[in-house]
């Protein structure tokens, strides 16, 4: 899609460079979203050389794999890179505009402000698997699943409380009208996150088709009235809808068949698809074969690369592909940028904890811009990002036009951090080196867990760096690495004290409620620090119906320096993605917008129309 904040995560490429960090300034291929509008274009080269590989099988490393293929209740980027390639939307992003485009609709859809409605129309030629056509039956039921109580996505559920039902317009079979309380102002982008789904594949009996919307979307829905309906959705739910091959179905042109845990995923080419005869270039899949490669060790990435046993990457960490930038083979055999993106990294502080298992450390919030004046932003800056990093002001993105530009970023400053923890109580009452304070007639040491993505080097490196920097002040704090979906599952029920991720955005409007509205926490949502009070959540709601461009970016500034104000994350740096290609493929566009390449317009070059060579 689009233009929210998912809850999906993108795992960030913060490494310690400290064993090819020299005195001599070194210049890296840093491109920022300003250098070019919105994507970068890299002509093909005049040569073939004979140690390339002529298979049209795309190898693509990633540091993890998704958290599962569920068509609607998974939670990871990597998931939803993979989705882009097997499953179809109504909308989606035309990479090379920044701007939404249609998909499976034949055209954006038009607001109708008489009847509160958006007037969709289905395109003809995109079939099904078994040759069905796409139909409005599969749009309906679409809705129904991803609104209904029962199904388990609630972080995506407050995207669609604005849709009311579906009208269809029986003269016109490939048209329908989708009713909303009010304009929203992601009504349109929010279609290109919702895969569609194929009714009779999925709900063969039309066990749905005795509810309307509104029935499944009530709180108070539990289909009871009929049994199959209940074990319908218990085996929608269950874990192996979204692992099992055979269960997975879409309307896109790739198809996963085969998938070994923790090693890899392959997608291969679907014949005589449907888009095979498309003229959209973004409809291409040149790949017969896509296969996502789990490698997250830098060493044996460097290695890989170097080998030429890889295609294609997004996931690098910066000293890697810092290092095999330095490698004249590497430039040769690849093209390779830094880029911009439109996500973040932070640590997000429990301000509201249970007081028990986690400890009221950060509810003062002297302490918690103490801890944000404790990150080393400027060694992280040199050593890391060779001083090509971007500093992170508050919850929009730099380089997006809303951002408001009078926040400034925190700086280290070690010694006014002390004053505030002093100023909350926190000293060395016994002189061990430790900061204490008496809570609750108890002395409590500060000391904390941070939890972190387990297996990504890059991660714990930059953990390592800021435990020993708040060492130094008299806090103590101990790194977890956790895999993706118990660190999920912690974050979302407050099981933490801090913990640090990304947040990948787009450059479209913001809906701040996934990640910054009371009830967000309270329904054990993506609000993972407990930010909000009344006035942050009218605000939110107000800039939710605010379709006025200028009035909802003024909206926008406020609520950006509310959210600042109180500190809930240490807002670190605007990420690099770290983007390799193999020069074996054509057609190389590298984007600012998320996932960053589109691996199915990668073409295979052919060497018979160039002179094989050797360097």
């Amino acid at each position: 899609m689009s233009k929210k904040r998912l809850p999906l995560l993108l795992l960030s490429g913060f490494l310690i460079l400290m064993s090819c960090h020299t005195k001599e300034e070194k210049k890296y291929d840093v491109a920022s979203v300003s250098d070019s509008l919105n994507y970068i274009h890299l002509p093909e080269v005049n040569y073939f050389d004979k140690s390339w590989k002529t298979d049209n099988t795309l190898m693509y490393q990633v540091l993890q794999e998704p958290d599962n293929l569920h068509p609607t209740n998974g939670q990871t980027l990597m998931r939803l890179e993979i989705m882009q390639y097997t499953q179809g939307r109504l909308i989606s992003t035309d990479y090379k505009t920044n701007k939404l485009t249609a998909e499976l609709a034949e055209k954006l859809p038009v607001f109708n402000a008489s009847d509160s409605t958006y007037s969709f129309e289905l395109r003809k030629e995109p079939k099904w698997d078994n040759g069905d056509a796409l139909s409005t039956d599969d749009i309906i039921f679409t809705l129904k699943v991803y609104k209904c109580v029962l199904t388990q996505n609630d972080f995506f559920k407050p995207y669609l409380d604005n849709f009311n039902d579906i009208i269809l317009i029986p003269e016109h079979p490939l048209e329908f009208k989708l009713k909303v309380n009010k304009p929203y102002i992601q009504d349109v982008a929010v279609w290109g996150d919702i895969s569609i789904l194929q009714r009779k594949f999925h709900d063969p009996e039309n066990l749905l088709g005795q509810f309307s919307i509104s029935d499944v979307a009530d709180k108070n829905f539990s289909g009871k009235q009929n049994q199959k309906v209940v074990d319908w959705f218990k085996n929608f739910n269950a874990g192996d809808t979204g692992f099992d091959l055979k269960k997975l179905n879409g309307i896109g042109p790739y198809l996963p068949t085969e998938w070994e845990h923790g090693q890899y995923l392959v997608l291969e080419k679907k014949k005589n698809h449907w888009t095979d005869n498309s003229s959209l270039e973004s409809e291409k899949s040149y790949p017969q074969k896509i296969i996502f490669k789990v490698s997250a060790d830098p060493n044996v990435n460097l290695l890989e690369f170097k080998k030429q046993n890889f295609d294609a990457s997004t996931t690098l960490s910066v000293k890697t592909l810092a290092a095999l930038q330095q490698d004249s083979m590497f430039n040769r055999n690849y093209y390779s940028k830094f880029t911009g993106t439109f996500n973040y990294s932070f640590a997000a502080f429990n301000m509201k904890p249970d007081g028990e298992k986690h400890k009221p450390l950060f509810n003062d919030i002297n302490v918690r811009k103490a801890l944000a004046m404790l990150v080393p932003y400027q060694q992280i800056n040199d050593v890391i990002y060779k001083g090509q990093g971007i500093r992170q002001a508050g919850p929009v993105c730099s380089y997006k036009y809303n951002y408001n530009e009078k926040l400034k970023p925190t700086e280290y400053n070690f010694e006014k951090a002390v004053e505030l923890l002093h100023s909350a109580g926190w000293t060395d009452s016994n002189n061990d080196g430790i900061l204490d304070k008496t809570i609750q007639q108890k002395t409590v040491d500060f000391k904390f867990d941070l939890h972190i993505y387990a297996g990504i080097t890059d991660w714990q490196d930059l953990a390592l760096l800021y435990s020993s920097a708040l060492k130094k002040a008299g806090i103590i704090m101990n790194i977890v690495p956790l895999d993706v979906p118990t660190f999920i599952e912690k974050a979302r029920s407050h099981d933490f004290d801090m913990l640090m991720s990304v947040w990948t955005t787009s450059v479209a409007p913001e809906d701040f409620t996934q990640l910054w509205h009371s009830s967000s926490w309270t329904d054990n949502g993506d609000n993972y620090s407990g930010f909000g009070n009344t006035v942050s959540d009218a605000l939110i709601d107000s800039i939710r119906y605010t379709i006025d461009d200028d009035k909802r970016n003024e909206m926008d500034k406020r609520f950006q320096r509310m959210v600042a104000d109180e500190q809930p994350y240490i807002f670190l740096f605007n990420s690099l993605r770290r983007v390799a290609v193999h020069k074996r493929f054509g057609h190389v566009d590298m984007y600012f917008e998320k996932p960053g390449l589109l691996l199915n317009t990668l073409k295979l070059r052919n060497a018979a129309n160039y002179v094989s060579t050797t360097p």
